[in-house]
């Protein structure tokens, strides 16, 4: 079995059909929560109600995910980092309460 290197930071999911539409994330484990999004969508149990409805009527082909900051997964500074992205930003899909995720997930 081969030993995967984890690749933690902050991430987005956007939009290709609507660009102004985005969701900004972290985790210790970026590939896994990849995943994990991608399975909870498929199966219409994501938690962001706004991004599984957008996922319902335009489909995972809509959607691109990409890699914004490589932090450490010891990094201390990973959630102000998601704060920080989420605040400057303001994403669309983020549920959110003064811009900090309301269900942080960071595995």
């Amino acid at each position: 079995m081969r030993n995967r290197q984890k690749l933690s930071g902050i991430y987005i999911i956007k939009s290709n059909i609507k660009p102004d539409r985005f969701y900004i994330g972290a985790s210790k484990d970026i590939t896994a929560r990849w995943r994990c999004h991608i399975n909870s969508l498929k199966y219409k149990t994501h938690h962001n109600k706004k991004l599984q409805r957008h996922f319902n009527k335009h489909g995972l082909a809509d959607l691109s995910f990409k890699v914004i900051e490589e932090c450490k997964a010891y990094d201390y500074l990973l959630s102000p980092k998601e704060k920080y992205y989420i605040q400057i930003y303001k994403p669309y899909f983020n549920e959110t309460v003064n811009y900090l995720n309301i269900n942080p997930v960071l595995f």
